[in-house]
């Protein structure tokens, strides 16, 4: 995101019509390293001008697994860099691609992940971007039809419960078509209608899946 390259980065999004930015900060480090708050507060200031906004993204499935406290590493970096960036250089969002199907026990254990993952959603990540002044996002794949326990212990279901809590919901609607992107996220579009949640679908752009 630096200098020449960072700056042919947002010529070819403002020239076309990119809006959003998801900019993984696991290597952002408060001064030095290789990319420092201040570089991010450039780029994030320089996009704004362009009429782009940037979330903060970052994600690991480990962080469900209850008593893991990885999460809160994350959290704690993007609220001091917000402490020290101007309006222009904050992060509109916490933009989490936090997959639960990527979790060991995923295949062995589904109903137990998936609930993890509701529990992580609903107990860690809301409160935390609500704190933070934040909208929260999420990446999910299209296929998410489980059924989980909501915060008052009510069955719900999941695809429906993270779009009455979050703010944006990114499918992986990864197909190569308008048509096939669409086919397979009409319970997601539907669901993002019913609670007022944002919907952004995801295109294809390399492999021939």
């Amino acid at each position: 995101i630096k200098g020449s390259t960072g700056e042919r980065y947002l010529d070819f999004l403002e020239d076309n019509d990119v809006t959003e930015i998801y900019l993984c900060i696991d290597g952002m480090q408060p001064s030095g390293g290789t990319v420092s708050y201040a570089d991010v507060r450039t780029f994030v200031r320089q996009s704004c001008s362009r009429g782009i906004r940037v979330a903060a993204l970052t994600g690991e499935v480990t962080w469900i697994t209850p008593g893991n406290n990885g999460f809160q590493a994350y959290v704690d970096k993007v609220r001091e860099y917000q402490a020290e960036a101007s309006e222009e250089e904050k992060f509109y969002g916490m933009h989490l691609d936090v997959e639960p199907h990527q979790h060991g026990s995923f295949s062995s254990k589904r109903a137990t992940v998936m609930q993890w993952f509701a529990d992580f959603m609903l107990e860690k990540a809301a409160p935390a971007a609500s704190a933070a002044g934040m909208l929260l996002e999420w990446d999910i794949p299209f296929w998410l039809e489980d059924t989980v326990k909501d915060a008052e212990g009510k069955s719900a279901d999941l695809l429906e419960l993270m779009a009455e809590t979050c703010d944006t919901l990114t499918v992986m609607s990864y197909r190569d078509t308008v048509e096939g992107m669409y086919d397979i996220s009409v319970e997601e579009i539907a669901a993002a209608k019913k609670y007022g949640c944002k919907i952004v679908l995801g295109a294809e752009c390399v492999s021939s899946e």
